[in-house]
Formats: structure tokens, C-alpha cells, sequence
């Protein structure tokens, strides 16, 4: 009956270090996935502003105004007030141009999305312009 007892005391240890070490791995995997999911996310919300912007742009009357009109100065302002009233920590830019220019612009920032959509015309005349709005982390 000791022996008994003594093998079975062995088990014990060994299951509960067996459900020690998996409980380790379970937290180590899961901080490890958290980490990856922090930069997605983070992708993910300048991807959505910059569509949001974009599409800010598109509805307001005076800003679609201004882009027919390249008025790039009063987009951009256009652009921090929504930022700022949004309460969201990006900056943004805008580039105008006709449908088959390229647009640059310089950000010295490593990730930077960008959003465009063509604004055709307006009621007096047709003159379509390319917006594009490019978003980085403050």
C-alpha cells in the first residue's frame, strides 16, 4: 500500500508540471500574438481615416469646391480642421491634380496610406481633378 501511494505522488508532479508548462507557453503565445495584432491595427486605423478623409471631402460642398478650383491650401485646412475635430492623432495632405498626373508629395515618415477619388464637376463647368490624401502617424 506505501508503494502505491509513493507512484501515485509521482503522477501528480509530473501532471502538474505538465499543466505548468503548458500554462507558460499559453501566456508567452498569447503576448506574442498581441504584439502582431498592435501593428495591424495600427495599419488599419490610418487606412480608415484616410478613406474617411476622402470621403469627407466628397460630401462637403466648399471642399469639392476647392478641388475643382486646386486649391490645395484650403483642402489641407479643410483637412486639420476635420483631424482636430475628430480628435484623431494623424496628420494628413492632400495632392490635387488632373485624372492622368502624378501627385507627390514629401513625408518623412515610413508608413504612409493614401486615399483618392476623382471629383468630376461641378454645376458651371466640367473640369475633373484627382484628390489624393495621404495619412502618417503624428
Amino acid at each position: 500500500m506505501r508503494n502505491y501511494l509513493c507512484n501515485k505522488r509521482g503522477w501528480v508532479i509530473i501532471v502538474e508540471s505538465v499543466i505548468a508548462v503548458i500554462i507558460l507557453f499559453s501566456l508567452f503565445f498569447l503576448t506574442l500574438s498581441r504584439q502582431s495584432y498592435g501593428d495591424a491595427d495600427a495599419k488599419s486605423y490610418l487606412y480608415d481615416s484616410a478613406n474617411l478623409l476622402i470621403e469627407k471631402v466628397q460630401k462637403n460642398d466648399s471642399a469639392r469646391n476647392f478641388v475643382l478650383q486646386n486649391v490645395t491650401s484650403e483642402v489641407n485646412a479643410y483637412l486639420s480642421s476635420e483631424i482636430e475635430r475628430m480628435k484623431i492623432k494623424i496628420n494628413a495632405t492632400a495632392c490635387i491634380s488632373r485624372i492622368n498626373q502624378e501627385c507627390f508629395v514629401n513625408v518623412s515618415s515610413e508608413e504612409v496610406y493614401a486615399a483618392e477619388y476623382v471629383i468630376a464637376s461641378d454645376s458651371s463647368h466640367y473640369s475633373p481633378k484627382k484628390i489624393r490624401i495621404f495619412v502618417w502617424k503624428e
